[in-house]
């Protein structure tokens, strides 16, 4: 099945360009409070340096054909600790890398809340991310955690491991009410055997033809999970226009588990996935549809008008040399 990119996100309407903070090895200590919303990021290498700031987090905009990463919870300065982040109702799109990251080993802290995002990691060009998590973080994590949210790729591992790592660091990552979709192959990580059930699970989806690299699959499967052989067995309105809202029968109805301050809303049992069935995303997904607060105009923003004419002082002729 291919997924082709059917709707227009280049819309005049979306701020384009990345964010980063600071020079690596900067001393400064991060910025906080923090929002970065409403942005349409396109071919930025590294997108998004959320993990630059603290306390601080990003929602409702578009990654579309980032290089390397489409967002780095993470910063490579001396004084950055990643705290507090939240990264939450956004759309990625076609990365070749790992769409999200957090790979600074040494002194990242967290906590990092993931939630409510959609990732479609290929499209009809090829692109394929080999990961879905480009995690390296080891030492300090108060803890990763992945809610509902649902990521779709052809062949890659759910997250990045590696045999020599110390392997605690898988234990500081939760995945809950999540869905998989992997078209071709679940890959397993590289890490050693019997590491796969270190992070935490419960009612996750996967789907993957069979049920190869069987110790992944269950370990995501953990605590009330669901397989199946199919996308089409989940009954998302149209998956092929990335319409990933539920149809009445959907097995992913009713089928979560209760995430305090994170699915107080549900009606009743939680669902799966990004969107409770019966809510309507609206037609600018994941754009609000009403702008919340005062922006400047993206024209002149993203430099789509004309620039102001510059004109230049007359140069007065030096005098002649005595």
């Amino acid at each position: 099945m291919v997924y082709p990119l059917t709707k227009d996100y280049h819309s005049r309407n979306w701020y384009e360009g990345s964010l980063a903070y600071p020079t690596a090895g900067n001393d400064e200590p991060s910025p906080r409070r923090v929002t970065v919303r409403n942005c349409y990021i396109h071919q930025v290498f590294d997108g998004l340096m959320l993990g630059g700031f603290e306390d601080s987090d990003a929602h409702h905009n578009v990654f579309e054909h980032c290089y390397d990463n489409h967002v780095e919870l993470e910063t490579w300065t001396r004084a950055g600790r990643m705290r507090n982040i939240r990264f939450h109702h956004n759309l990625l799109l076609s990365c070749p890398g790992g769409p999200i990251s957090h790979q600074e080993p040494n002194h990242l802290e967290g906590p990092h809340y993931v939630y409510r995002n959609v990732v479609v990691g290929y499209d009809e060009h090829g692109l394929d991310p080999w990961v879905i998590i480009k995690s390296k973080c080891y030492g300090k994590g108060r803890g990763f955690y992945y809610y509902h949210n649902l990521f779709l790729v052809r062949s890659a591992e759910p997250y990045w491991n590696e045999k020599h790592w110390p392997q605690e660091w898988l234990k500081t990552f939760t995945f809950k009410n999540n869905v998989f979709i992997f078209t071709k192959d679940l890959k397993r990580p590289t890490g050693p055997r019997g590491t796969e059930g270190y992070f935490k699970a419960a009612a996750n989806v996967v789907v993957a033809p069979g049920r190869a690299n069987k110790a992944i699959l269950d370990a995501l499967l953990r605590n009330g999970g669901k397989h199946f052989g199919s996308v089409d067995k989940l009954r998302f309105r149209n998956a092929d226009t990335l319409d990933f809202r539920l149809q009445p029968g959907s097995p992913l109805i009713d089928a979560g588990v209760k995430i305090p301050g994170f699915n107080d809303n549900a009606r009743g049992t939680p669902d799966i996935g990004p969107f409770e069935a019966g809510d309507d995303a609206g037609p600018g997904w994941p754009r609000p549809r009403k702008t919340v607060f005062n922006a400047a105009d993206p024209d002149a923003v993203t430099g789509r008008k004309s620039p102001p004419k510059i004109v230049l002082p007359v140069r007065v002729p030096e005098p002649a040399s005595r």
